[in-house]
């Protein structure tokens, strides 16, 4: 793990946009220490997906799907899915 300030979150936006991107069937978890602070790192990734014109340009099919909440979200993706794409959890928090 690296220190404080050193761009972590920043790489790992980018690797989960470029793997949802790649891959549409792709279903990824986010772990923090709290459901509070997966949430922010999801939202993020929500609204890049949903704002972002450069995004666009490089995944033009990467779009929002069914399920588009701040903790989960679900992109477009042929024949559809009732699984979350991106989910956010917490450390202690069950998969369920």
């Amino acid at each position: 793990m690296g220190p404080v300030s050193h761009g972590k979150s920043l790489q790992l936006l980018g690797r989960v946009l470029f793997e949802l991107g790649r891959d549409p069937s792709a279903r990824i978890a986010y772990v923090a220490p709290n459901a509070d602070r997966a949430s922010r790192f999801v939202d993020t990734v929500r609204r890049y997906i949903q704002e972002s014109e450069a995004l666009r340009r490089i995944f033009p099919a990467l779009g929002p799907g069914a399920i588009w909440r701040q903790d989960g979200f679900a992109i477009a993706r042929p024949g559809g899915s009732r699984h979350e794409s991106l989910r956010a959890l917490g450390a202690r928090q069950d998969i369920g």
